[in-house]
Order: structure tokens, then C-alpha cells, then sequence
């Protein structure tokens, strides 16, 4: 995995944060799985921007003061100021709104889930295809063998 971080610096300034500051969060946008929530250890985050996992818990305390990440157990988020920043940034600059649209993404939302579906229903024909032809052959079996003891 590539580990790079595209600073905003529009976005560093006007929340006044350290460039450190901006990849964890970034990071943690990111690394987020659907639901918003990212699971990465903090030593994960610390190598992915090159600091140790002291500063990482040093700057994820201060994100966390100036409200724009959230932490729930082990798990951590970054919070609506933060994603809409993020959100604002890419609707405003055609280049990165061009990389990021969400009829892009719808299109390759539908392509994975029409190839998930076709590949389960190939997979689910399959077992029930073998599913029936095991059970026909247990059937005849012992109606065989039930003919035989009469």
C-alpha cells in the first residue's frame, strides 16, 4: 500500500492544525470502513505518516479537543466538521469533484454488486443443483433397499 497523504491546506489553516494533525486525520477518513469507523491500531497510523505511536496518541488527543475526530472504545472517526470540510473541498474543485463523483461511485457500487449477485447465484445454483442430485440418489437408495427387504 502506498502511504501518502494529499494535504488541504485550506482545510489545515482553517481548522489550525499541524500538518501531522491533518494526515491522522486524513488517515483516519480514509481507513474507514463503510460505517465510519476506523479500526487501525495506532502504531498502523503512526507508520502509515512516519511518527511514533507516543505522538500519534498525542495528536489524537488534540483532534479529538478540536472536534473533528471521535473516539468510541478502540475504534476512532472523524467527525461531521471534518468530513464536511473534506466533502465541501471536493464539491468546490472540479478536478478532485471529477474523482470523486457520485455517479462514479454508484456506477461501481452496482458493477461489484451485479457481479456479487451473478457470482452467488451461480454459486447457490450450483449447490442446490448438487444438493438435489445428492438427495435423489440417497432417495432412490434406500427405496431400493426398501423394496429389497419386503
Amino acid at each position: 500500500m502506498d502511504k501518502w497523504t494529499n494535504i488541504n491546506h485550506r482545510i489545515q489553516k482553517q481548522f489550525g492544525i499541524t500538518l501531522n494533525e491533518y494526515a491522522i486525520a486524513n488517515s483516519i477518513y480514509h481507513l474507514s470502513y463503510p460505517d465510519g469507523w476506523c479500526t487501525a491500531k495506532k502504531e498502523y497510523l503512526g507508520e502509515h505518516i512516519g511518527i511514533s505511536k507516543q505522538s500519534v496518541f498525542k495528536i489524537l488527543k488534540n483532534l479529538i479537543e478540536y472536534g473533528l475526530v471521535e473516539r468510541e472504545k478502540k475504534s476512532l472517526r472523524t467527525t461531521e466538521k471534518w468530513n464536511n470540510a473534506i466533502l465541501e473541498t471536493q464539491a468546490s474543485d472540479p478536478a478532485i469533484a471529477s474523482n470523486f463523483s457520485a455517479k462514479k461511485c454508484q456506477k461501481k457500487v452496482k458493477k461489484v454488486d451485479s457481479e456479487s449477485k451473478e457470482s452467488l447465484l451461480q454459486k447457490v445454483k450450483k449447490v442446490d443443483s448438487e444438493s438435489k442430485e445428492s438427495l435423489l440418489q440417497k432417495v432412490k437408495k434406500v427405496d431400493s433397499e426398501s423394496k429389497e427387504s419386503l
